[in-house]
């Protein structure tokens, strides 16, 4: 089974302090391509809060469908061009996800591997409970 990574974050508490009890509520956001994103890209931004993203891909997806009405693409061309934006998007969808959180106050508090997200938070939230 293949392992997956996910960045840890935290949001500050209303003094900017990240209290314990914080730990709780941590957000895991697995590095690497994204499938949902791919698919149901300004759908996953919406999701995920993330809305001057969704509108963004959502004026990128109306963008690309007007380029290729004005270059007179076939299907097939069209098509493929939605699949590389699609792959482009899917490959960056967490690190916008991370970024966002950032700009939000959320702190990295750590990277952990894990076979799944429950592996990933177990493993995570054994080694707080070691720490404290």
């Amino acid at each position: 089974m293949a392992i997956d990574i996910y960045t840890v974050h935290v949001a500050p508490a209303a003094d900017g302090a990240f209290p314990a009890h914080r730990q709780a509520e941590a957000v895991f956001v697995r590095e690497g391509f994204s499938w949902p994103a791919f698919f149901f890209q300004p759908l996953w931004a919406l999701y995920h809060r993330l809305w001057f993203t969704a509108l963004l891909l959502l004026a990128a997806l109306v963008l690309v469908g007007m380029v290729g009405e004005a270059l007179g693409l076939s299907a097939q061309a069209a098509s493929l061009l939605n699949i590389v934006v699609a792959l482009f998007i899917g490959a960056e969808a967490n690190d916008w996800r991370r970024n966002a959180m950032i700009r939000r106050g959320y702190e990295i508090r750590g990277i952990v591997a894990g076979e799944s997200l429950e592996d990933a938070e177990r493993r995570y939230f054994d080694s707080v409970a070691g720490a404290l």
